[in-house]
């Protein structure tokens, strides 16, 4: 086994210094952000000092320590597997794409306002999970979908991995996230409440022991990602207005797994899609959008429609006041920072980025034949004045 290991761990070193001279070695897109090129030598540099480590350690032959080592292998080449990932493969392969997507998100914070401490993330069309939008926070980067800086319909999606960042950014203690503020307790006001009634009302027992399971999926972390996910869904509606209620609504129609469910309660990933909906619609609400709320409950009723009937308890899981409540609360957290709406947006620029977003959905609802022409037209406005 020490062999084996002895081996794997110069392998390791081997892999990284590959990585490391590929690099040096390589012809890099002068558009690409400098200080990402030198965290990446300075992250595979840290990494290679601590397998060097290992390999220079006596003890790694030793029998008795055999399991220690091959915990601190796997976890290195995790972290080995991460670099090249999320940040090699995104160098080698920044392309005409991504040079379009970052000089668009760099609109996008100067039209929002955004102050923090954090750069502006990468935009990347490559290793995109899914393929569909994502972020990793702790490498500042956003994917896109190959292909996509030809589509407009779509990125509003960009606003709500923005607002992942800004939620990690608003932690600003362990116990405080100026975004949410203390709807947590809301949440366990709410659910103590049910909890109470229904033993009072002798309940079935298994109802009253879900309660604190969904209680604890709805503001525990370690659970799931509900608050953080309705959150970063309120911070985009706040950002980019209605355009985002109908990319979620055209997000939920292109479902075509036969695992999908609308009415989720159970998945630790994301809440359900109908209950994020109403919480888009609230957020519309307070920002002034009811024109947009009735277009948008009209074709909203219709999917609904093709969905089968919510399970049962499911709106005591998402109650509209806990959602009415939580749109409020990030509406005022907003409005308190530099950040602009989607509102302040329309009436201080001429015209922001998110005012051709929605114009794009307008322009589709009202003429959908000729949408195509329209968005192809008005892509190659924006690259030039991207330019």
């Amino acid at each position: 086994m020490s062999r084996i290991l002895e081996g794997a761990f110069h392998d390791l070193l081997s892999r990284i210094k590959k990585l490391s001279n590929r690099l040096i070695d390589a012809k890099i897109e002068k558009n690409l952000d400098a200080k990402f090129i030198r965290r990446t030598h300075d992250l595979l540099d840290s990494l290679s000092l601590k397998v060097q480590k290992v390999i220079n350690n006596e003890q790694l032959d030793a029998p008795f320590l055999a399991d220690d080592y091959l915990r601190n292998f796997r976890q290195l080449n995790d972290e080995c597997t991460e670099i090249e990932t999320y940040r090699c493969l995104i160098i080698h392969s920044f392309g005409d794409a991504e040079i379009y997507f970052n000089k668009l998100i760099r609109r996008i914070f100067s039209e929002i306002r955004y102050v923090g401490n954090r750069p502006i993330p990468l935009l990347t069309t490559s290793t995109a999970p899914q393929n569909y939008y994502w972020v990793h926070t702790k490498h500042d980067l956003i994917g896109v979908p190959p292909g996509e800086e030809h589509n407009l319909l779509h990125i509003p999606d960009i606003y709500h991995e923005i607002a992942h960042i800004i939620f990690l950014i608003a932690q600003t203690s362990l116990n405080y996230n100026w975004v949410i503020g203390r709807f947590p307790q809301d949440v366990t006001t709410y659910f103590t409440n049910r909890k109470f009634l229904a033993e009072e009302r002798n309940q079935p027992r298994e109802y009253i022991t879900k309660l604190d399971t969904w209680h604890d999926m709805w503001i525990k972390p370690e659970k799931s990602k509900w608050l953080e996910e309705f959150a970063c869904d309120l911070i985009a509606t706040y950002l980019v207005g209605p355009a985002y209620a109908w990319t979620h609504l055209k997000l939920v129609i292109s479902e075509g797994k036969a695992t999908y469910d609308l009415y989720n309660i159970t998945s630790e990933n994301h809440p359900a899609d109908e209950a994020r909906m109403r919480a888009i619609r609230y957020m519309l609400f307070e920002l002034g959008q009811s024109d947009a709320i009735n277009q948008l409950d009209q074709a909203w009723d219709l999917v609904l429609q093709t969905y089968k009937k919510k399970p049962t308890y499911y709106d005591s899981v998402y109650p509209d006041e806990l959602l009415e409540k939580f749109a409020q609360t990030v509406y005022r957290a907003c409005s308190k920072q530099t950040l602009q709406s989607y509102r302040q947006q329309i009436e201080q620029q001429d015209p922001p980025l998110s005012a051709l977003l929605n114009e794009a959905w307008m322009k589709l609802h009202a003429s959908p034949d000729t949408y195509a022409s329209w968005e192809k037209q008005t892509i190659l406005e924006l690259r030039r004045e991207l330019d």
